[in-house]
């Protein structure tokens, strides 16, 4: 066994903060998750920098924003230029694996289940992953067309629900990686909770512990639709009578991926890793479940932007801690924790002294929207900033801004920034919002922008071109 720490870092697909039962939701049934909470340390205010998946991934895996990785929407190939956050594991002696879709290879929109989008050959577009790589197939359906891909062509039927069968990869590997004097890095990346939705798309073992919960309205749902959501961001007419299926679905889908986490630890625990494993669970985003008239998380607002974020070392770090963390931070704290060195490239802040000591700094979370979610389009461009308190976000398009008090306005519904008694507050958060994106090169450009300059059929191109 090696001396070093190992890294296992789980991120389900689609997972709000709120939604679960160490964060005091009474609906939720995590009672792993919530036991990992209570033997670990819980960040309450990390967010999504980027609440899409694949700007999501090449955040988490480069250290750096969207304007830097080029990957402003989903069905985009990244270019592999960057220092990455497996190369840099690697280069100091780690093992590193993969399991779950890969979003940074695909350069197509539609027939995404096709081995041209979810089969990734060996080479740089693993972006320094070169142990063991399970890429599944990017079907909607996780109940009976899962499937994954090695480093062949060759299609292996998964025979069982999608995030079911990462598990079972993800403990045999860990069982195979333990045998060794070798430290290893595992990302597993969890395909749930996931659309589509719906009572076909879950095992009905876990949905019968919901099919006959009748959730509350959130006061700030509304079935008009929000005045800046894109095609996919709009809540169709309609839906908005199915919200209660929707939530039983979703509730379902967090209760398997509980059941898996569960499963993960107890392998770490019997293989004797416990101790020297640094653990983490989190998730790429939320969803808006027709909240502020949104689905999806292409947006600022707390149900999309603010996720779960659980790191364990054996009984170094506890507590409850109040640290802002986003996305390309992640990179150069995990780093930092494990004792390997950051790349310069990384744009993202080191916040491993927080974590150690439990106590929060002043760090300010850039966010950000570059477009629609899949399809090219100028409009929805926007720009955020989160402090522990405050929430205060710009549209490029017209110039709105929206500024909320988040501890005495959970739901966001009251906004401040036309205020004047909230003046200074405003004008100190756009100084940080604007600072904080000249730091890293970020010049509020349209989607336009990125499609002429940046990207050729899909493809990112390098970024000095």
């Amino acid at each position: 066994m090696s001396d070093k720490p190992n890294l296992i870092y789980i991120y389900a697909d689609t997972l709000g903060y709120s939604t679960l039962g160490f964060n005091s939701d009474e609906y939720a049934y995590t009672p792993n998750l919530d036991a990992l909470a209570s033997s670990a340390c819980v960040l309450t205010n990390a967010v999504s920098s980027h609440p899409v998946r694949a700007p999501y991934d090449a955040s988490l895996f480069t250290g750096k924003y969207t304007p830097s990785t080029g990957v402003v929407m989903n069905g985009l190939r990244i270019c592999p230029e960057h220092e990455t956050f497996a190369s840099a594991l690697e280069n100091d002696g780690y093992e590193t694996c993969y399991i779950g879709r890969w979003n940074l290879y695909s350069n197509k929109f539609s027939n995404s289940s096709s081995s041209k989008n979810s089969f990734v050959p060996k080479g740089e577009n693993r972006l320094g992953f070169n142990g063991f790589f399970a890429s599944f197939s990017h079907t909607d359906d996780i109940m009976s067309k899962s499937c994954y891909y090695l480093d062949t062509k060759e299609k292996i039927q998964a025979g069982k629900y999608e995030p079911d069968a990462e598990r079972a990869l993800a403990v045999s590997r860990i069982e195979e990686m333990s045998k060794t004097d070798k430290p290893f890095a595992m990302f597993l990346s969890l395909s749930a909770p996931r659309e589509a939705w719906s009572k076909a798309n879950v095992p009905e073992s876990f949905y019968s512990l919901f099919d006959e919960t009748e959730f509350p309205n959130l006061p700030n749902e509304s079935a008009v639709n929000d005045i800046h959501a894109d095609g996919w961001s709009k809540f169709a007419p309609g839906k908005f009578k199915n919200l209660n299926e929707m939530k039983r679905a979703y509730y379902a889908m967090t209760a398997n991926i509980d059941m898996n986490v569960g499963r993960i630890i107890a392998a770490v625990k019997k293989f004797g890793l416990i101790d020297n494993t640094v653990i983490v669970f989190t998730s790429s985003r939320g969803e808006m479940f027709a909240s502020h008239g949104r689905r999806g998380a292409n947006t600022f607002y707390e149900e999309a932007v603010r996720v779960p974020f659980i790191i364990k070392w054996g009984e170094r770090f506890s507590g409850v801690n109040a640290q802002c963390l986003s996305t390309p931070d992640i990179m150069p704290t995990l780093l930092s924790v494990l004792g390997v060195k950051i790349p310069d490239s990384v744009e993202g802040r080191d916040e491993s002294r927080s974590i150690f000591s439990s106590n929060a700094d002043d760090n300010v979370c850039l966010m950000m929207g570059s477009g629609p979610a899949a399809m090219f389009g100028d409009g929805y461009e926007w720009r955020a900033v989160r402090t522990k308190k405050y929430t205060y976000a710009k549209y490029l398009i017209d110039s709105r801004e929206y500024l909320f008090d988040n501890e005495n306005d959970p739901y966001q519904m009251k906004n401040l920034a036309g205020n004047k008694d909230y003046y200074h507050i405003k004008a100190v958060l756009v100084a940080k919002m604007f600072g904080r994106m000249g730091e890293v090169g970020d010049k509020f450009e349209k989607n336009a922008y990125y499609k002429k300059n940046r990207i050729k059929k899909r493809i990112v191109q390098p970024k000095n071109n």
